[in-house]
């Protein structure tokens, strides 16, 4: 025998006139964050900003290392932190504004990105170009020999 799917519906409106006529409680207060919590995050915060900033400063240094040394690789890497930098830029600035810093401090990540941009284009100059050319044709009889 089936059920008739309409035989609890006075129940069903009996119920929920009853839910809607009990009052919800008020929501439980949350405990208060412990100070050492607030602490340990602002320790947190720092070690992880110290920490990002050292390896993609030892990344650039050695980038730039490899550079000077010749290997093409170096300006791709650095070109794409370059590009970071820039675009990163309006929401640094913007962040340092916001939150009430003065424009002054908001000049330092400005010229940093600057000079991002002017080593970027420096190393894609013509001349630089031709030299890293100029070191791939030097190296390529070498490396034909040894295969």
């Amino acid at each position: 025998m089936t059920e008739n799917p309409h035989a609890d519906r006075g129940n069903r409106a009996r119920r929920r006139e009853e839910r809607r006529a009990r009052p919800t409680p008020p929501p439980a207060a949350a405990p208060a964050r412990p100070a050492n919590l607030s602490r340990a995050f602002v320790v947190w915060m720092v070690l992880g900003v110290l920490t990002a900033v050292a390896i993609i400063g030892i990344i650039i240094v050695l980038a730039a290392v490899n550079l000077r040394a010749g290997y093409r690789g170096a300006r791709v890497v650095l070109t794409v932190i370059g590009a970071g930098s820039f675009l990163s830029l309006p929401v640094i600035v913007g962040g340092v504004l916001w939150s009430g810093g003065s424009g002054a401090v908001a000049l330092i990540p400005l010229g940093l990105s600057s000079a991002m941009i002017a080593a970027v284009v420096l190393m894609w100059r013509p001349d630089v170009t031709a030299w890293f050319r100029a070191r791939r044709q030097e190296t390529a009889p070498r490396q034909a020999s040894t295969r």
